[in-house]
């Protein structure tokens, strides 16, 4: 649905929310960053009542699935928060940016020190990222946890279907099966131990809604009989991304100009060179924007460089399409003429505004209805305007100053108003040039008994449903400060020991 204070700047006041309908799901459309967040994310999750999900519980899931590849880190942290016994690979970008350098140097100047780990002892830094990557090439779930167990006899997927309903006995409330469609018609699909929807946190609420599981005044008002009333879609919640800029002069150039044929043959011949990095996105800085000294960040930053006259690129022209208006570009791109703009994105990594998703109709074709609700927590958009504030004061930093950077002024016709570099103006910015980061979670969330948002219990059964678990990323109960896809393949790892122990088989199950 549209947004009144937040995503103005995009087609319909309405972000773009894409999602990975394919093997491996959003891993394999996903920006491969390997952020698991905070120690205290988890701490938070026991806190609330979900025993068995504090830190020190979740860490050896993390390790369980991870196949570290990294000379960089220290010894004794390497083996404390990372394993090689898994099969999700994890390295650095091979052939890193120089300007990632740049963007660290002024960091440090500001004194936001380099980190060689942003999952390890201390998260507060700027750090080249870990990624789900493996010689140059992304590396999905379904590459690292598929591929390897393809020809299991007892192992099969279903492609171009899609789940419809769920099939519930109605007298023992007890999950039995699935119905599913594809090209050749509907199909019952029966189970003899139990369902586990792991659909995400936008498919995985739509089909337990679909099959009655929900609000009660919701499914009635579209005439879903509904089976157990719980609220399911209510707790939304997002990493809200607003967007700043530094500008260089159009003589700037932080890489060198290497010919694409070239380029392509050297990833092609050796999976090295310019295609098997990300430039200098592979920086990511986390910080806490009211006091640096804080081990708790809420604020991540993530760029993204566009030398001059690149906004009217292919990858411009998928931002028009997807994100921004073609007004909205237009400012953009006349910026962009005579200088190189580095792209700020501010996450908001502690967001309070919470959101939610509803169905639109009895289809299971028809998309939800999404309502973000960003920005409706005052103290959201404060901790964005103090960033932007911070990223002002990188612009002065000698790292940028030597290439005479200045913190860009985006004359965009509903800010011209506002002074320059006034909290005014950059809430204003931040209403309009607004994307999300693609994390959204909670819309199945996991708690206990007595709290009434709660969709699963911490073994991530439905409560009030027998035979169901739910292990996707819409279980998470507080949004973590860091990327989603390491905790939801944690949260993967961990189910699949508490459905073995329920089962009674350890590794026997079949």
């Amino acid at each position: 649905m549209p947004e009144s204070k937040a995503c103005l700047g995009a087609r319909g006041n309405r972000c773009y929310w894409p999602r990975g309908k394919t093997l491996g799901g959003s891993s394999s459309i996903n920006g491969m960053f390997y952020i698991r967040g905070n120690r205290e994310d988890y701490n938070d999750w026991e806190r609330l009542g979900n025993e068995g999900w504090g830190y020190d519980d979740v860490l050896p899931y993390f390790k369980k699935s991870e196949n570290i590849v990294d000379s960089i880190l220290d010894p004794t942290e390497k083996a404390e928060f990372h394993s090689k016994n898994g099969y999700l690979n994890v390295e650095r970008h091979r052939n890193t940016d120089p300007f990632s350098d740049t963007i660290i140097e002024a960091f440090e100047q500001n004194n936001i020190k380099e980190l060689k780990d942003v999952n390890g002892p201390t998260q507060i830094g700027s750090v080249k990222t870990l990624a789900t990557v493996k010689g140059g090439r992304r590396w999905s779930t379904a590459r690292a946890f598929l591929t390897p167990i393809r020809r299991r006899s007892n192992f099969y997927v279903l492609k171009n279907t899609l789940a419809t309903k769920l099939i519930i006995d109605k007298y023992s409330m007890k999950v039995i099966g699935l119905e599913i469609e594809n090209d050749y018609g509907t199909y019952f699909v029966y189970a003899h131990k139990e369902v586990i929807l792991s659909a995400g946190s936008i498919n995985t609420p739509q089909l337990l809604m679909l099959s009655g599981i929900g609000p009660r005044h919701h499914l009635e008002y579209l005439g879903i009989e509904v089976l157990k009333d719980l609220p399911v879609g209510q707790s939304l919640e997002d990493h809200i991304t607003a967007h700043c800029f530094i500008s260089f002069p159009i003589g700037f150039s932080p890489t060198s100009k290497e010919d694409f044929s070239l380029s392509m043959a050297q990833f092609i011949a050796t999976q090295t060179g310019p295609f098997s990095n990300i430039g200098a996105t592979e920086v990511t800085t986390l910080l806490n924007v009211f006091n640096i000294s804080n081990p708790l960040p809420n604020i991540q930053y993530h760029h993204l460089l566009w030398p001059p006259l690149s906004m009217n690129s292919s990858l411009s022209n998928m931002y028009v399409q997807h994100e921004f208006t073609a007004e909205t570009m237009n400012v953009l791109k006349k910026l962009n003429e005579n200088y190189a703009l580095l792209d700020f994105f501010n996450v908001l990594l502690t967001p309070k505004s919470k959101g939610r998703l509803l169905l639109k109709s009895r289809s299971p074709y028809d998309k939800p209805i999404v309502y973000a609700n960003y920005f409706e927590s005052r103290g959201d958009m404060e901790i964005i305007i103090r960033s932007m504030k911070f990223v002002e004061k990188l612009a002065h930093s000698h790292a940028f100053k030597k290439f005479h950077a200045t913190f860009t002024h985006i004359p965009l016709k509903e800010c011209i108003s506002y002074t320059f570099k006034s909290d005014e103006y950059h809430e204003c910015v931040a209403k309009h040039l607004t994307t999300t980061l693609y994390h959204p979670v909670g819309t199945a969330k996991m708690g206990p008994p007595n709290d009434i948002e709660a969709i699963v219990d911490s073994t991530l059964r439905v409560y009030g449903v027998e035979g169901l678990r739910v292990v996707d990323a819409s279980v998470i109960p507080k949004i973590i400060r860091g990327h989603t896809n390491a905790p939801t393949i944690m949260i993967a790892e961990k189910a699949s020991d508490m459905i073995k122990e329920s089962w009674n088989c350890g590794n026997g199950c079949k």
